[in-house]
């Protein structure tokens, strides 16, 4: 009995994975591809705020001197999220990062399947890095000059942050 138990256990984890993965094609609905915002590699602060307008609200840590500042109402793969950039001391765009939240983890996870379908369009297939245990998901793609990050990872009691980090 135990060697059916030892086996039926990692063939558990696999299925939960693969229902969890941005790969998941037993239910996946037709997303358009999609780039990231384009944003020059020189970009500074008012070169974004001169594209996006005045930020919805804005956050400085002292200690580092990074700064962001958040646009709300930002759509990406058919979702309403907000898009945050943040900044070093100069001024000089170090990465962005769009997110949005949910409670529901089925939703959650349909968010995050669309994300990266949305963006395996654009930037071809990425490599996962899924973990049940500690509620982490990712997949990482990468253009010329950027490394893109899409994430669902389990926000505390507030639900689920699906999210699109792009460096570079």
């Amino acid at each position: 009995m135990k060697s059916k138990t030892r086996l039926l256990i990692p063939f558990l984890c696999l299925l939960i994975l693969s229902l969890t993965a941005c790969n998941n094609t037993s239910s996946k609905k037709e997303v358009p591809a999609e780039t990231v915002m384009p944003v020059s590699e020189n970009a500074n602060k008012k070169d974004i705020q001169k594209e996006l307008g005045e930020a919805s609200s804005k956050e400085t840590n002292k200690e580092s001197g990074i700064s962001a500042n958040n646009y709300e109402n930002s759509k990406f793969a058919g979702y309403n999220g907000q898009i945050s950039f943040y900044y070093d001391k100069d001024g000089s765009v170090l990465y962005y990062k769009w997110f949005i939240n949910e409670k529901d983890e089925k939703k959650a996870n349909e968010i995050y399947s669309d994300v990266c379908q949305a963006l395996s369009g654009s930037y071809e297939d990425g490599e996962e890095n899924n973990s049940a245990a500690s509620g982490l998901y990712t997949t990482s793609f990468t253009n010329d000059k950027q490394q893109i990050t899409a994430q669902l990872q389990k926000a505390n009691d507030s639900g689920y942050e699906i999210s699109y980090m792009v460096v570079g």
